[in-house]
């Protein structure tokens, strides 16, 4: 067929290389230096940029550890202040602690001192009171002690006693009681129960008052013989009991006895008066 011989005579001819037609200037290397360049600056810049951010970071790092050292220097200053300190505090509690158990036994002797300062002043205001309580407060003292009469037969044999208040203040709500017996030997005894008187009396200082008491019956002949001989003898008790102003309670006590005065021993015709008993612990003043 026409076309198919025509496609082969096509196919069977020889390729010819044409020669490359140059259209324009060849290019020169020269040309291509200055974009070497600018690239060579770029990376050269990055360079630097990454140098530039490593110095930093290292320089950061030098300032970091150089502040590390300098705080750990002053740590290291302060400990050794703070141990100075510490030790210098330590002295003076050891000091201080020598100094307060000085100063303690001090304040133990200045204690005791004052303690026994204040028991001196209280023993001596209590002695003070006590000495004031004394001058001032009343004193019942029995002066006198006689029978009313020389003892005769059918006679009241009475006992009279005379007291005086020989203190600077009154006696105050003064009760009496007083008794007296027949006894055959010496010495007498003081009587052992006295009932005092209900009624009270008063007595100013250096004022006088009198008290009798009087037998419930007459002498017998024999009792008179026996007391004129000696045989018989009248013991007389008294008792008295008062206040003074300061409430507090007084007691007198008084003892005597009567026997008829041998002649020429009398103070005179019918001496009456008795005698006081030898046991002090019966005429006392409380």
């Amino acid at each position: 067929m026409p076309d198919d011989d025509a496609r082969q005579k096509i196919e069977q001819q020889p390729t010819q290389e044409r020669p490359i037609e140059q259209t324009g200037p060849l290019p020169d290397p020269l040309t291509r230096q200055p974009a070497q360049a600018i690239a060579n600056q770029d990376v050269q810049r990055e360079v630097e940029d990454v140098e530039e951010r490593i110095g930093r970071a290292e320089r950061s790092m030098i300032r970091l550890t150089a502040a590390i050292a300098f705080f750990a220097l002053c740590s290291v200053i302060v400990g050794i202040l703070q141990w100075s300190a510490m030790r210098g505090q330590l002295g003076e509690m050891k000091n201080g602690g020598v100094d307060t158990h000085n100063l303690a036994i001090a304040a133990r002797t200045q204690a005791e001192a004052a303690k026994s300062t204040a028991e001196t002043a209280a023993t001596a205001l209590k002695s003070s009171i006590t000495s004031f309580r004394q001058q001032v407060r009343p004193y019942i003292v029995i002066e006198t002690t006689r029978v009313n009469q020389a003892p005769k037969e059918g006679a009241i044999l009475g006992v009279e006693s005379v007291m005086r208040n020989t203190g600077t203040t009154p006696a105050l709500h003064m009760r009496i009681g007083h008794t007296f017996i027949f006894q055959n030997v010496l010495p007498c005894g003081f009587a052992a129960v006295i009932p005092l008187d209900a009624g009270v009396i008063d007595i100013g200082s250096s004022l006088v008052r009198a008290v009798r008491i009087f037998g419930q019956r007459p002498l017998t002949s024999e009792e008179v013989s026996d007391i004129t001989l000696g045989r018989r003898y009248v013991c007389y008790s008294l008792v008295v009991q008062y206040e003074d102003i300061f409430r507090d309670i007084h007691t007198s006590k008084a003892c005597s006895y009567y026997r008829p005065q041998s002649p020429g021993t009398a103070v005179g015709e019918g001496d009456l008066f008795l005698h006081a008993c030898p046991q002090q612990d019966y005429n006392k003043v409380e």
